[in-house]
């Protein structure tokens, strides 16, 4: 019997360790999936390396603190009263200390992540360095250094379990990762690359959207 591989990459763990940073329950479940053994769950070990750079790089001061000048214009002119006002400071100032909290946190569970027996983080090996230096030179895809190195891990190691007979997948919200564009359009190559792979990308992770069809891949 086949299983059903799942590829994630960097927005799927900072979804895990900061929550407050990237609220998406979908990421715990489909890692409690893993758990229950429904699939296999994979994820490139150089995307461990950039959610540590995007939770230490974010910071979300500038935005609560527009939310507060609006609220503080809106007092001055009446349409909030000061009871109001008092709350909604309140809570954005517990969510600016939980956002903290979890940044403090979140080397130690990234970090963490390589013991959880449900996920299967690996390194890239020799093929995978060769793929990501033949995608930077030989294609039009104008990746940056991780999306490039994460894209040739999932492209050789999905390769591998698809000509092995398994169902293979990657979930990514990557906009440069995904093989369409904003609009929805194909981006040829992308597509082209992932199909040949027998790679079908889902844009969430629920593996619902976009829906595989049934005869996909082609044999």
């Amino acid at each position: 019997m086949s299983t059903t591989h799942v590829f994630v990459e960097t927005n799927w763990i900072v979804s895990i360790v900061a929550p407050a940073l990237s609220w998406n329950p979908a990421a715990r479940e489909l890692l409690e999936r893993s758990r229950r053994g429904e699939l296999a769950l994979h994820v490139p070990a150089i995307s461990l390396a950039e959610a540590r750079k995007v939770v230490r790089e974010r910071n979300l001061s500038t935005g609560l603190n527009s939310i507060r000048e609006f609220v503080r214009a809106r007092a001055v002119s009446g349409d909030i009263d000061e009871s109001a006002s008092n709350t909604i400071f309140s809570l954005l100032s517990q969510f600016q200390q939980h956002f903290a909290r979890e940044k403090d946190a979140a080397p130690a569970m990234i970090g963490g992540l390589r013991q959880e027996a449900a996920l299967d983080v690996f390194a890239l090996d020799e093929a995978m360095l060769v793929r990501s230096t033949q995608l930077s030179a030989e294609t039009g895809l104008g990746l940056n250094s991780f999306d490039n190195a994460i894209l040739a891990a999932v492209l050789v190691r999905g390769t591998a379990l698809h000509q092995a007979g398994n169902e293979v997948c990657f979930c990514t919200q990557d906009s440069d990762l995904q093989p369409w564009d904003k609009r929805g359009n194909p981006k040829d190559e992308l597509s082209k690359l992932l199909e040949d792979a027998g790679i079908w990308v889902y844009g969430d992770f629920l593996l619902k959207e976009p829906p595989r069809p049934p005869s996909w891949p082609a044999a």
